[in-house]
């Protein structure tokens, strides 16, 4: 199963969230992640509107989607405990 956020539909609470476990702390990266997540901007414009590079706000991106797909994981590992017991 594919586990990669959408942009454009996202929600600004769970990029936040997200970045909360990661080591990216840089506001102008962030504001470019959160514009492309929530809003489906593209990288490179969002990366043009913050003053940072189109490089940065994908390397956010894929950390971002390394944690969602662990919480992904972790959500269906619980709900299929639930359903076996």
């Amino acid at each position: 199963m594919s586990y990669i956020l959408v942009p454009g539909i996202e929600e600004k609470k769970y990029i936040d969230l997200l970045f909360k476990c990661t080591k990216i702390r840089s506001i102008r990266v962030r504001g470019a992640v959160e514009e492309v997540m929530t809003t489906g901007m593209r990288a490179d414009y969002a990366a043009g509107k913050y003053k940072t590079t189109a490089r940065q706000v994908f390397r956010a991106i894929k950390a971002l989607n390394k944690y969602h797909e662990i919480i992904e994981r972790a959500h269906e590992m619980k709900l299929s405990t639930r359903k076996n017991t």
